[in-house]
């Protein structure tokens, strides 16, 4: 009976033993199988976990004025993990002290990143333009784009991002589960992004736009040697830096996402660049076009006559001169040079009329509208120059002489940008010459003679001169040019200190109960610069001025300038015109960058 439970007790030993010795086989197997056939895929495991790499973000490219001095600057921002213990916690925005001495020995606790500063403000923000986060689609899109890039949005900063963004570059880290960096095993150098040189001159960008304050409108001032743009003003303008965020407070960001929907929602529409995509009715500036047009095509001569009676009758539809509506008076006998000083309806009716809609459509089109000028920002707006065969495609109707009359003073369906006015001047106070805008040097400056003949031109250019002196149309610049003795060559009269300008006042939209249309006003100048301003004639000027006046010794202005101005109506005042509203702030601009260097006086702007 005892041998029973013995060999009761001996069988469970058995099992108790082959399920030990089952499952230290098992453990011993799965024990060689990682120690030794997947130790290389473990160990390979490990070193990754131990191994970090961190993004170099690229230096954003900035651009230099003509002065060589930014621009645009990049800030550096830091952000830093708050749990030193946790590699993905919230992140802080930290000031670069505190991110420096984490850095030293847990860099991958800190992120930098760049923020763009642009020093001047609302002054010329159209030119330059904002930049934003990049999207998730243009993150995607682009292979070697990170999460911190900045991607332009308006200006040159959209036009030139390419160029702009660099190459990141990035670092390997040996570090400690926590995040404690053992040490740096690799680096590639970020490539920074271009460094790009524009014509801007920041003070005159600054005057101009001081000069529009209130104003909705443009200027532009160019060189009229080479098309290179020192001012290009959009009014009213906004503060790119809004769009950087340089704060954590929770009330700053709330109050910065407010002043970013003020200015997206703004019914002003401050991001709207009038300088290149606002299209207007020229108005009487046109009439240039139509003077060389009508010369060009042996249509009329320096010496044709055109008899202003006051009212034009055409059937049972009358077209009055300016003068005969306003004062109801009459000019008699008047010849080209004439016209164009006083800005004569009646005479660039008749000589629309000779030249015919197609060759002042033609010649319109040489001078530069109904076509992008080619300026380095996006947005630019082509303008439109009607003719008969526009119309009859477009708006199926006939064209008549009516519409002859309206498209040789500027109006009709005529519309135009700011920067293509501005070439047109730059145009006829080159002699012919025209020359593409632009507003960096990467863009070549492209100038080509249009072979309009020389004795077409001087009695265009002599009836401007004529236009800003006593007897013309643009009476704020009379006492300018009193200043001034005229040679008999024009140009060098311009060239010597002289104002060649003309008047423009655009009628547009539908007339009042009184029979009045709304008009905006234009302003366009040619000037030379005979010598150039300097400190030691202008002891009172500000240091803002005096920055400026050191600025030119080593880059002189150009010789021979002009400046464009629109303004357009408003409720203030919706009947604006040329000589009233837009040539005083032609001529403030004028007499700032012309001070000093010949008889013009200036004012300290403020």
């Amino acid at each position: 009976m005892s041998s029973q439970p013995s060999r009761s007790f001996a069988w469970r030993i058995r099992i108790i033993l082959a399920v030990v010795l089952v499952s230290s086989t098992l453990v011993i197997a799965r024990l060689v199988d990682l120690q030794i056939s997947q130790a290389s895929v473990y160990m390979a495991a490990a070193v990754d976990n131990s191994d970090y790499l961190q993004t170099i973000p690229a230096t954003r490219g900035v651009f230099l004025d003509r002065y060589h001095q930014p621009l645009v600057k990049n800030i550096s921002r830091y952000w830093m993990n708050l749990d030193e213990n946790t590699l993905f916690s919230q992140e802080e925005l930290v000031p670069e002290s505190e991110a420096l001495a984490v850095i030293a020995t847990q860099s991958s606790r800190v992120r930098k990143e760049f923020a763009r500063w642009y020093p001047n403000g609302d002054a010329g923000a159209h030119v330059l333009g904002y930049v934003g986060p990049i999207s998730r689609e243009e993150l995607l899109a682009q292979s070697t784009a990170t999460i911190t890039d900045l991607v332009g949005r308006t200006g040159l900063e959209k036009h030139y991002n390419q160029s702009l963004i660099g190459k990141p570059g990035v670092v390997e880290l040996e570090r400690t589960a926590t995040g404690k960096t053992i040490r740096k095993l690799r680096e590639v150098a970020m490539v920074p992004g271009e460094v790009i040189q524009t014509t801007v001159d920041p003070y005159i960008t600054k005057i101009s736009q001081d000069a529009l304050a209130g104003l909705t409108g443009a200027v532009v001032v160019e060189d009229a040697q080479t098309g290179a743009l020192l001012a290009l003003v959009s009014s009213p303008s906004f503060d790119p830096n809004i769009f950087t965020q340089f704060t954590n407070s929770h009330d700053e960001k709330n109050a910065q996402r407010r002043q970013i929907n003020e200015v997206l929602n703004d019914p002003k529409q401050v991001l709207f660049d009038r300088a290149i995509a606002g299209t207007y009715p020229p108005g009487s500036i046109f009439k240039l076009v139509t003077a060389i047009a009508g010369l060009e095509s042996d249509s009329i001569t320096p010496d044709t006559i055109v008899t202003d009676e006051g009212v034009l009758k055409v059937g049972d539809y009358g077209y009055a001169n300016w003068y005969f509506s306003q004062y109801g008076r009459t000019e008699g006998d008047i010849s080209l040079q004439r016209a164009i000083a006083r800005s004569n309806d009646i005479y660039f009716y008749k000589a629309a009329e000779f030249t015919g809609p197609d060759t002042l459509a033609q010649w319109a089109r040489t001078l530069g509208f109904d076509e992008k000028t080619g300026i380095e920002l996006p947005g630019e707006a082509s303008g439109l120059i009607p003719d008969p065969g526009w119309k009859e495609q477009t708006l199926h109707e006939q064209w008549y002489l009516g519409n002859t009359y309206h498209f040789g003073i500027g109006q009709g369906d005529v519309l135009v940008t700011p920067v293509q006015i501005s070439q047109l001047i730059q145009t006829v106070a080159n002699q012919g010459v025209r020359c593409i805008p632009h507003l960096t040097d990467k863009t070549t400056s492209n100038c080509f003679s249009l072979g309009i003949l020389e004795e077409h031109l001087k009695p265009v250019i002599a009836g401007m001169i004529d236009a800003c002196s006593s007897g013309g149309t643009a009476f704020p610049f009379f006492p300018h040019n009193d200043r001034y003795e005229r040679t008999a060559d024009s140009y060098e009269s311009v060239l010597t200190g002289l104002a060649a300008c003309k008047t423009g006042t655009a009628e547009y939209g539908p007339a009042d109960d009184r029979g009045f249309r709304k008009t905006h006003a234009w302003f366009t100048v040619a000037f030379g610069i005979p010598k150039q301003p300097s400190v030691e004639e202008e002891s009172t000027a500000d240091d803002a001025r005096k920055a400026w006046l050191n600025s030119i010794q080593s880059m002189p202005l150009p010789k021979l300038m002009t400046i464009t101005v629109l303004v357009e109506s408003d409720d203030a005042n919706p009947y604006r015109e040329g000589s009233a509203d837009a040539a005083p702030i032609a001529l403030k601009i004028m007499e700032q960058i012309q001070a000093g260097s010949g008889k013009a006086s200036v004012e300290t702007p403020e």
